[in-house]
């Protein structure tokens, strides 16, 4: 309640003030004792509270409280009676008997009271580690030589209790002061090799003091037993005393070990292979232990690290030359289990002393590793730096007067082994094979994991460090966190948490700096300070020892700890974990995943539960941002586990960046469970390259699925998703930029060329396939995105929908000016050119069927005009008959009476128009064949072969009938040359298209090839026209011929159509210098426009009086300062509002800093643009000048364009000449006129008679009348 000594003396002075009687104000002393107590004012406590017992003397827990006052000040046996007192008082006070009988060990008691309180003590609180201390104190007090009592105290409390070390510690005491060396050797050694206390000092320490006891009494020498105990003894002492000890007392242990380790080498004839791997593991221990106290000597100041660094790296490259113990050796494998686990702890130790001095010397190593290497070989694996290393390393006298008993003198290894430099590949050989060696140690893992992360990483690596395997892997519901639901993913996000913030604590440090600026940023594990909070320990340990099931003592506080950690890693509501940190851990799990499915199979379903525990963390990261955005800040509890304050440092652009990231890989998840709808709302949304990649592969995806259905919807639809695929990957070359190191380049392509290849093949379908209506090859735009078309042919509503159908798309964008990119241009020319290619072919496809019209055409005209002549002839050998037959009958109406007349009367000859001639081949008329039934003439013939002459009946029905067919071949050719012109438009605009294409890029090459190109469809456009049967065919049928009639066309004003976006627009006083002084230029509104042309900006502004008094484009050379305390900006740079350019210094004074501030960010963002799109004043007078095209005729009306002279150039180079003329029909519109002027150029200016491109009159008509219809459109 109260945290320092003042607020409590205020609240007693507020008490106490308002009472008048002494004796109340001494009742309320034990609450105001307490509160002093609490402060740790023990001395004004005891006052208060003596004063409240000489009111209140029977109060027990004053009593108690003054016991522990006294035990504060250290008076103990005053402290023992207040809680005699006390408990005298209230006698169920059973933590009070645990007091006096710890009290009890502690001070002078006689052994019978203490047997009373060791009584009571063991029925009220049997099996307290207090009651055994006071029997112990008992046993050792009673005076009894025999000391069986003690051991039979011990041992029996062992049974109980036999992972307490101290208890292993006083029998291993217990032996050495009774004498019972043997018997202490033996417990020893069984003890130890069961590796159940490497992480105690005491034990090893004891242990190293029965060693040198019994080798004291018996030798032991040759006994190889002996020295692998004594050995390894001695390295854990070295490596725990490096821990916890000072320098001297490493020293003096370490010496030890040098001079112990010489003995077991000068055993004689003892060659066994685990004997000899032992000493190779010993001497790598022993060099491993001098380059780590030379190191700790240096950072506790004892040496410079000047002086230190070569000798220790030395050491360090020596450790590292040393060989690790095999584990699959022959003597390792078929070891006894006695043995087993000692010789596994040497193989963890060999692997953690290479993993730790190989870290170490990547720390320490400078620049080119083989020369510091080589360097330090030459100077140091001397005798004279072996001496050196020695004196550095032992500095005592008494340890330098031993030199010629050393190991490190007398053997050969320091000077002839070779240095070797561990690869990064050795060093994860080195720490997956020593991380079990301290499991419970949470820095231990940090310090491993910090050799492979820094916060300049997104996200951190798979470690592989599988300590709780045993446990479940993932837990479904994540909104609870009891003990019982650990599970191997809470750990593994807990690690990685941890890590995170260590490396933000390091990297403060390292900013900081050290006091020595060699000193490196690692040392060794034995050397450096925790690297996690005590919070984080307590509960890596606790959930260890759940894990192992090995929970002593405090289980309570042991689960709630384990509770608390794991609410905070599941985000349970008032977690306090920044959202920074929570994206870290997101990302590091896809990593994870990542890595986990590149070993097999096997971890599928550790793969999935791992995703789904990372997406977990992208939703709540994505929650906890859209809250930042609306300025609603998360509670953040007072105590965290993670204590990450990066949060505080997010700015807008800063929560911006981060949101697109989370909505990314949301939309992945999303993508990855076949939620096609949501993953493409969200990547429309995203302006990333991977985001636009991610939308192409759905879109393909989903055209797979369609191209699977028969029915010709889904055909239709398969193309449409191929279309958006293609649109999505246009995107993502614009958003790279041409950036040819980006990883996404090579798979880019890939699915480009593919996308493409489908889609041609879409386009190529067979005539026995419907194909789409869709799939017109006609030109793609430049200047953005090809969508898709918004109407489409009504669907069956009764038939199933394909997962693909039931998607709604939204592939607009979101408005953010994109340039486009190189690989886009080349795409979509690529693209072109193949709708070229395809239009070429239609168009040739096209003129075949004309021709073969053509001649169809002809030959019914031919056959007739063979059938007109073959019926003149007809009537002309008719009419002849006729006259025989007049003739005949002339004669008969002259025969008499008895005769009969003839009953045919005198019929109309045929009149034919035109010249009829009888057939050469044609023979007389056979008279039998025209018998009368009355008179039964008989006629006779030598022909027998002739035809029958038509009858004028079947004449004009044949006749009829053929000019039918005539006006129906007429009307069918008209059509076909109507489909003609109307792919001659689109071919027209292909190539406009493709012409504006090449302007842009400005490469010569694809200049030439588009001359090429264009030469040969102006060719083909020619041969077309020429065999148009509307100009070359006469026919029957009434086609009218146009007349060329010229229409003048009025020159339009072109109104400002450049899309200039408004960068910045404030009121601002705009000034210039000249003649050392500052002139005044007006007051307006100062405007940073866009200029989409140049993809630049540039400043215009306009006085309030209408006066442009300032226009130019910023360029890259340009530079802005502020001045008048932030108010005025400053730039230099060629005006342009004057008539003729003039370079001027202008300062625009605005009514607020923060006005001017703003003008120079845009200001310095249009440098930036300048630079990407190379806007220079230096170059400016070599940029293009203006050129003229013109449309129109000799007799008026013109249409002139301007464009650029590298546009003019480039379209003369593609076939044009220096003229051009292009007549207008007569009917057509002003509006195709202007809509032709706009084919060619943006605005309308005088004719310039030598920048001028020509085309044929008859294209550019075609051209005219294509643009007016799709201006009408």
């Amino acid at each position: 309640m109260f945290r320092t000594k003042q607020d409590v003396d205020r609240h007693a002075a507020s008490v106490l003030g308002r009472l008048k009687n002494e004796k109340e104000k001494n009742s309320r002393g034990y609450q105001i004792a307490r509160l002093y107590f609490d402060v740790s004012e023990y001395e004004v406590a005891k006052r208060y509270l003596t004063s409240f017992l000489s009111v209140r003397e029977t109060v027990p827990q004053a009593h108690k409280l003054m016991g522990h006052i006294f035990l504060k000040t250290n008076e103990k046996e005053k402290a023992l009676a207040c809680y005699k007192r006390a408990l005298g008082l209230d006698g169920s006070q059973k933590d009070l008997i645990i007091k006096i009988c710890e009290l009890c060990t502690q001070v002078p008691m006689d052994p019978e009271r203490a047997r009373f309180w060791l009584e009571k003590a063991e029925q009220t609180c049997p099996g307290n580690d207090v009651i055994f201390r006071l029997r112990e104190m008992i046993a050792q007090n009673s005076g009894d030589e025999d000391f069986q009592e003690l051991e039979n105290l011990i041992t029996s409390e062992l049974t109980q209790r036999p992972e307490d070390v101290s208890l292993r510690v006083k029998l291993l005491r217990f032996y050495l002061k009774s004498g019972k060396l043997d018997h202490a050797y033996n417990v020893a050694v069984q003890t130890d090799r069961t590796m159940a206390f490497t992480d105690s000092l005491e034990w090893y320490e004891t242990l190293l003091d029965v060693y040198y006891a019994y080798k004291g009494k018996t030798g032991c020498r040759g006994d190889l037993r002996f020295y692998t105990q004594f050995l390894h003894t001695l390295r854990n002492v070295v490596y725990l005393r490096l821990c916890y000890r000072e320098p001297v007392a490493c020293a003096e242990v370490l010496h030890q070990f040098d001079q112990v380790l010489q003995e077991a080498v000068q055993i004689p004839n003892q060659q066994e292979d685990d004997w000899m791997s032992f000493l190779t593991e010993m001497t790598g221990q022993f060099f491993f232990s001098c380059g780590t106290l030379l190191l700790k000597r240096a950072q506790k100041g004892g040496l410079s690290w000047k002086d230190v660094i070569p000798l220790a790296s030395v050491c360090y490259l020596l450790n590292n030359s040393i060989i690790t113990i095999d584990s699959r050796s022959e003597w390792f494998v078929s070891a006894s289990k006695d043995k087993k686990s000692m010789y596994e702890h040497l193989h963890m130790i060999s692997n953690f002393r290479r993993s730790q001095g190989g870290h170490t010397l990547q720390a320490l190593g400078k620049g080119d590793t083989a020369t510091w290497t080589q360097k330090l070989r030459q100077q140091y694996c001397r005798q004279q730096g072996r001496e050196k290393l020695y004196d550095t390393v032992f500095t005592l006298p008494d340890m330098r007067a031993k030199k010629d008993s050393s190991y490190l003198i007398k053997n050969r290894t320091y000077t002839d082994n070779v240095l070797l430099f561990p690869s990064r590949r050795q060093m994860r050989s080195f720490d997956s094979g020593c991380y079990r060696l301290h499991p419970q140690s949470l820095t231990n893992f940090i310090w491993l994991a910090l050799q492979r992360y820094s916060c300049k990483d997104k996200a951190q690596p798979y470690y592989g460090f599988d300590i709780f395997e045993d446990l479940v892997y993932s837990v479904k519901n994540m909104s609870v966190g009891g003990a019982e639901s650990l599970c191997q993913l809470d750990t593994d996000v807990f690690l990685i948490a941890s890590v995170c913030c260590a490396a933000l604590r390091h990297q403060e440090m390292i900013h900081m700096g050290h006091s020595d600026p060699t000193q490196p940023d690692f040392l060794p594990l034995s050397l450096t300070k925790p690297l996690c909070t005590q919070e984080q320990a307590d509960w890596w340990l606790a959930a260890y020892k759940f894990h192992t099931n090995t929970v002593k003592d405090n289980f309570s506080k042991m689960r709630h700890t384990l509770q608390r950690g794991i609410e905070t890693v599941r985000l349970v509501a008032g977690h306090g974990v920044s959202v920074n940190l929570i994206i870290h851990i997101a990302r590091s799990l896809e990593v994870k995943a990542s890595e986990m499915k590149q070993l097999g199979p096997q971890f599928t379903l550790n793969v999935t539960d791992t995703e789904t525990r990372a997406e977990f963390y992208w939703e709540q990261a994505l929650e906890m941002l859209n809250r930042l955005d609306k300025n609603r800040n998360p509670h953040v509890p007072k105590h965290r586990l993670f204590k990450d304050d990066t949060d505080q440092d997010l700015d807008e652009a800063t929560i911006k960046a981060l949101t697109s990231e989370v909505q990314y890989a949301v939309g992945c998840a999303a993508m990855k469970k076949n939620k096609y709808e949501d993953a493409i709302n969200i990547f429309d949304k995203l302006h990333t390259p991977y985001a636009s990649l991610n939308s192409a592969k759905i879109y393909k995806v989903l055209a797979e699925q369609e191209r699977s259905r028969d029915a010709p919807v889904g055909r239709e639809q398969h193309q449409i998703l191929l279309t958006k695929a293609r649109d999505a990957i246009y995107r993502t070359f614009d958003l790279l930029q041409g950036d040819k190191k980006h990883e996404l380049n090579k798979s880019v392509q890939q699915h480009y060329d593919e996308i493409e290849s489908q889609l041609m093949s879409v386009a190529e379908w067979g005539d026995d396939e419907e194909p789409s209506q869709y799939h017109t090859p006609t030109a793609i735009q430049m200047d953005g995105d090809v969508s898709s078309p918004d109407h489409s042919t009504p669907r069956d509503k009764s038939k199933t929908k394909s997962p693909a159908a039931q998607v709604s798309f939204n592939t607009s964008d979101a408005g953010r000016h994109i340039r486009p990119s190189p690989e886009h241009m080349d795409a979509k020319i690529r693209s072109l050119a193949y709708s070229q290619e395809s239009l070429v072919k239609m168009v040739l496809a096209r003129n075949e069927e004309l021709v073969k019209f053509n001649s169809q055409l002809v030959e019914a005209l031919r056959e007739n005009r063979e059938v007109i002549t073959q019926l003149k002839e007809l009537n002309k050998s008719v009419q002849q008959h006729y006259d025989e037959i007049e003739s005949q009958l002339m004669s008969v109406a002259e025969w008499g009476d008895d005769e009969e007349p003839s009953q045919y009367h005198t019929p109309t000859a045929i009149q034919m128009d035109g010249d009829v001639s009888s057939p050469d081949h044609s023979t007389p008329r056979d008279k039998s064949r025209t018998k009368s039934p009355a008179a039964q003439v008989s006629f006779n013939t030598s022909d027998a072969g002739r035809h029958i002459r038509p009858s004028p009946e079947h004449m004009d029905a044949k006749i009829r009938s053929l000019a039918y067919s005539q006006e129906s071949l007429v009307k069918m050719v008209l059509a076909r040359n109507e489909e003609l012109v109307k792919f001659n438009s689109q071919l027209v605009e292909a190539l406009r298209e493709n012409r504006e294409v090449i302007t842009q890029l400005k490469t010569e090459e694809l200049a030439r090839q588009f001359k090429k190109n264009f030469e040969e469809v102006q060719e083909l456009v020619r041969a077309t026209e020429s065999a148009s049967p509307a100009k070359n065919t006469n026919s029957s049928a009434n086609v009218s011929k146009s007349q060329d009639v010229s229409v003048t066309e009025e020159e339009e004003e072109d109104d400002d159509s450049e899309e200039e976006s408004i960068m910045f627009e404030k009121r601002a006083t705009l000034t210039y210098f000249e003649n050392d002084e500052w002139k005044k230029l007006g007051m307006g509104n100062l405007k940073i426009l866009y200029n989409d042309d140049l993809n630049g900006n540039q400043i215009d502004m306009e006085t309030d009086d209408k006066q442009k008094v300032c226009n130019h484009v910023i360029c890259r050379e340009h530079s802005i300062k502020l001045e008048n305390q932030k108010r005025a900006c400053m730039w230099s740079a060629q005006d342009f509002s004057t008539d003729e350019p003039v370079r001027r210094d202008f300062k625009a004074a605005f009514s607020s800093v923060a006005a001017a501030e703003e003008f120079a960010k845009s200001f310095m963002e249009g440098v930036s643009l300048a630079r990407d799109s190379e806007l220079s004043e230096k170059i400016s007078h070599e940029m293009d000048t203006p050129v003229i095209f013109s449309h129109g005729d000799a007799t008026g009306g013109q249409t002139r364009i301007l464009v650029s002279q590298s546009e003019a150039s480039s379209a003369t180079s593609m076939g044009g000449s220096s003229q051009c003329e292009t007549r207008i029909q007569p009917g057509e519109s002003e509006g195709s006129q202007s809509a032709a002027s706009s084919l060619t150029g943006e605005g309308v200016s005088a004719t310039d008679a030598s920048s001028v491109v020509s085309c044929s009159p008859e294209l550019s008509a075609l051209l005219s009348s294509f643009l007016e219809e799709d201006q009408k459109r």
